[in-house]
C-alpha cells in the first residue's frame, strides 16, 4: 500500500498520509517520523467513528471529510472498513488532489477487499461452535421480525452498525462481527481464543442495544410484541445455548428494561 501513499503525497501541497483499519488502528503510514502513531490512531479512530455515525444518521454513504486549520487541512476518504487520512497545507488545491486522492482510494478499497477475502472462507459457519451458530441465527431471526417487518431492514442494518460501532470499545469480541450482504455475519471469530461468558456479554449487549433502538423507533407495545415473537419459541428450543454464554434469561425483557447510558444514547433519525 506504500506506493499508493506515495502517489498521494507526490500531489503539491500535500504532507503525507496514512491509512487507519475498521478500528481506527494504523496499517500503513507514509508521514514524516515526527508524527507518533499513536496519535495518528487516536486520529484514525474520531475519523471512522465519525464517518460511521454520520453513515447511520444520515441513512446514506459518507465520501470524505474534510477538515480545515489554521496551519493546515485533514481530509479523510472513507474506505469502507477504515479510512484514508491525507494531511496537507490549508490552501491545497482540492480538485487536483481529488484527481489522485479518488483513484488511490479505489486501489485501497480493492487491496482491503481482497486481504479480508480468505479470512471470510477460512472460517466456515459450520465449523462454529454450537453456540455461535445459534446466536447467528438468533439475530437473523430477529433482523427478520423487526426489520422486514417493522421500519425496514435497510434501516435495521445501520443501527446494528451504530451499535457495533459504539459496543467495541467495551466488548472487544465485537470487533470480529461485520455486515456481509445484508447479513450479521459471525463467521469471521475465532472460536477457540474466545471465552464463553465474554462472547455471552458482547452478542447481549448488541441485541439489547437493537431492541432499545426498535423501541424508540416502533414504540415500546410494538416493538415488545416483535420481540417476543423472536426470542419465545427460539429460547424454547436453545434455553441450553443461552445458558452455556451465561445469558439465561436476561435477554427476556430487554424491550421493556430502561437501557444503561451506553446504550441509551442513540440520536439515530428514520424520517
Amino acid at each position: 500500500m506504500e506506493d499508493i501513499l506515495n502517489d498521494i503525497n507526490a500531489v503539491v501541497g500535500v504532507t503525507g498520509c496514512f491509512i487507519c483499519n475498521g478500528e481506527g488502528q494504523v496499517s500503513a503510514s507514509a508521514l514524516p517520523d515526527l508524527f507518533d502513531e499513536t496519535i495518528l490512531s487516536a486520529v484514525g479512530r474520531t475519523m471512522v467513528q465519525t464517518i460511521t455515525g454520520m453513515a447511520t444518521a444520515h441513512r446514506r454513504k459518507i465520501g470524505d471529510i474534510d477538515l480545515v486549520y489554521g496551519q493546515g487541512r485533514l481530509i479523510a476518504e472513507n474506505l469502507g472498513e477504515g479510512c484514508l487520512c491525507i494531511l496537507c497545507v490549508r490552501k491545497i488545491n482540492v480538485p487536483l488532489l481529488n484527481l489522485t486522492a479518488n483513484v488511490a482510494a479505489k486501489k485501497l478499497k480493492a487491496k482491503i477487499a481482497k486481504k479480508e477475502e480468505p479470512e471470510r472462507t477460512e472460517a466456515a459457519p459450520g465449523e462454529l461452535p454450537e453456540a455461535l451458530r445459534a446466536m447467528s441465527d438468533f439475530i437473523e431471526q430477529l433482523m427478520e421480525e423487526l426489520g422486514d417487518k417493522g421500519f425496514g431492514r435497510d434501516d435495521l442494518l445501520k443501527i446494528v452498525e451504530y451499535r457495533l460501532a459504539k459496543l467495541r470499545a467495551s466488548y472487544p469480541f465485537l470487533q470480529f462481527i461485520r455486515i456481509v450482504e445484508g447479513k450479521v455475519d459471525l463467521s469471521s471469530l475465532p472460536p477457540e481464543s474466545l471465552d464463553a461468558k465474554e462472547v455471552g456479554e458482547a452478542l447481549g449487549a448488541l441485541i439489547r442495544g437493537i431492541s432499545y433502538s426498535a423501541r424508540r423507533i416502533l414504540g415500546p407495545e410494538e416493538a415488545e410484541a416483535k420481540y417476543r415473537r423472536a426470542y419465545d419459541p427460539f429460547y424454547r428450543q436453545n434455553k441450553m445455548v443461552f445458558e452455556s454464554l451465561g445469558l439465561g434469561q436476561t435477554l427476556e425483557k430487554v424491550t421493556t428494561e430502561e437501557p444503561p447510558l451506553p446504550l441509551g444514547g442513540v440520536d439515530l433519525r428514520l424520517d
